[in-house]
């Protein structure tokens, strides 16, 4: 795939975020037992070829019947002198009542943290966030898979059971069950 995806294996380390629980979960759930599986057939990891097939999946399992307005957003970097963008990662928006959360391989970001993540890891200068263009991404022959995108709904419904407003936060993994 000629698009730049920098390649690296996801950690969800501690971070005083609000999301560490949550996404010490989700990262698990991609990436060990039945979930490490869903990758196997493939050449690329969830940060090298795998983005938009795990966005889709990560969308249909928060919003399985398209309730809920969420988008997915290309991350992207401005090619060394010059005009050309390049797009480097989907990823999905989800809308919360305290503002706009960014979920990728990695989990739940806010934008400020997300883009920080992708200057620092990724080494991409001025990463910024552009609303999700199917063309473009063909264009740059970046592709979803529909089977691995079920792979990850199912597993993720295995996970943690159909999608709930709030439970990327950590206060809500701590909330008394009913």
């Amino acid at each position: 795939m000629p698009v730049s995806h920098a390649s690296h294996t996801s950690r969800a380390s501690p971070r005083p975020d609000g999301f560490t629980r949550f996404n010490r979960r989700f990262v698990a759930a991609l990436t060990r037992g039945r979930g490490s599986a869903l990758l196997h057939p493939y050449p690329y990891g969830w940060f090298d070829g795998g983005c938009w097939s795990l966005a889709r999946g990560v969308k249909d399992w928060i919003n399985p019947r398209r309730a809920r307005p969420l988008a997915a957003y290309a991350v992207l970097a401005e090619r060394a002198g010059g005009k050309h963008i390049v797009l480097h990662h989907v990823l999905v928006t989800l809308t919360t009542a305290s503002g706009i959360l960014y979920v990728d391989g990695d989990g739940v970001a806010d934008e400020p943290a997300l883009l920080r993540r992708w200057r620092d890891r990724e080494r991409i200068a001025a990463p910024f966030l552009t609303p999700f263009d199917a063309d473009a991404l063909y264009a740059q022959d970046v592709r979803d898979d529909a089977r691995l995108s079920m792979g990850v709904t199912l597993r993720l419904c295995e996970v943690f059971g159909p999608y709930e407003e709030g439970m990327v936060r950590d206060s809500w993994w701590t909330r008394p069950r009913r």
